[in-house]
């Protein structure tokens, strides 16, 4: 503040506030300008934060995973990212030309959501198609090919019925094509302060990045929404823990443990052992019982004899 005020101004300030002779009215500041901030209220940090598509990245993430590793015959890796919220105007700032845009209406929400794919994304998976490794040239920039544009079509194809898939848990929703655009530049398919929640899938293979897929959807038309998002996945989640959890039981139950049993110790001098040769005799005596160990853990008291001809433990207790 030293910067800003001089000694005698900041002192002339603080006599001002501690007389009470400072008024707001010279700043057209008055309580009626003021709102309330409840901090205990849920509903202020929703508007600031992204809707929970958490469930639904995740279905459609595994959806779109199986199809492109079944297409590819190769482990195609797909790594969602966290939703975020920036404004159209700053979203297609963030794109180079090309990249494939397509503009799709949902009919149910009445409003319109972009899936956009990197060209990189588009170019490896031409590559693909075609036989290639799908390590295409993608260091020039270029304006994609009639071929390209073509298989951009297909792959948007794929991703809106994957998505249809995805959001089934939660509402019905189906996506109609609209139009497409390679120019961010004229991509002017909303208004540019319009807040729209971005979810980003990272596709790479053998560990090298060969692009990206953005859903972005308008964050008024999800929040309708937000109360089924919120709760969706819970009943899955809880059938997948329910399943994990017998399945981890019938492993742990035919899970094979190695038991074994101390059944004598003596005690001697280095210089006996020393001396001890072929032929020695060490007179041990039994114990009237025995432990049985897995590793170092006793788990059950008993005795030792013969059944079927064979040395036995007879278990008299459980000891854990």
């Amino acid at each position: 503040m030293s910067d800003l005020l001089s000694p005698e101004e900041l002192n002339a300030l603080l006599d001002s506030v501690s007389s009470g002779t400072l008024s707001d009215e010279r700043y057209g500041i008055g309580v009626e300008g003021v709102s309330e901030l409840d901090l205990a209220n849920p509903d202020w940090f929703n508007r600031n934060q992204a809707p929970p598509l958490d469930f639904v990245n995740q279905m459609l993430e595994r959806h779109l995973r199986e199809f492109f590793t079944a297409t590819l015959k190769k482990p195609l890796r797909v790594t969602p990212a966290d939703p975020g919220l920036t404004s159209f105007a700053d979203y297609m700032a963030t794109l180079e030309k090309p990249t494939s845009i397509h503009l799709a209406h949902i009919d149910e929400l009445d409003d319109n959501l972009i899936i956009v794919m990197s060209a990189q994304f588009v170019l490896n998976y031409v590559d693909f198609y075609y036989g290639g490794d799908g390590i295409g040239d993608t260091q020039e920039p270029r304006n994609f090919t009639i071929t390209e544009l073509g298989v951009a079509e297909k792959l948007y194809e794929v991703i809106s019925r994957t998505m249809v898939q995805s959001w089934e848990t939660v509402t019905r929703l189906t996506f109609e094509h609209a139009a497409h655009e390679t120019n961010p530049r004229f991509s002017h398919f909303f208004d540019a302060a319009d807040v729209l929640v971005t979810s980003r899938f990272e596709f790479s293979l053998d560990e090298t990045s060969i692009g990206w897929l953005d859903i972005a959807i308008p964050k008024s038309a999800l929040e309708p929404l937000h109360t089924a998002l919120a709760s969706s996945g819970q009943g899955d989640q809880q059938q997948k823990q329910s399943r994990w959890k017998a399945a981890f039981e019938e492993r742990v139950r035919n899970a094979e443990i190695e038991l074994s049993s101390n059944l004598a110790t003596t005690t001697m001098t280095l210089g006996e052992l020393v001396k001890m040769k072929a032929g020695d005799v060490l007179p041990l005596e039994l114990p009237e019982h025995v432990e049985l160990l897995a590793g170092e853990v006793p788990l059950f008291k008993g005795t030792f004899g013969v059944s079927n001809n064979k040395n036995a433990v007879q278990i008299l207790e459980r000891l854990r």
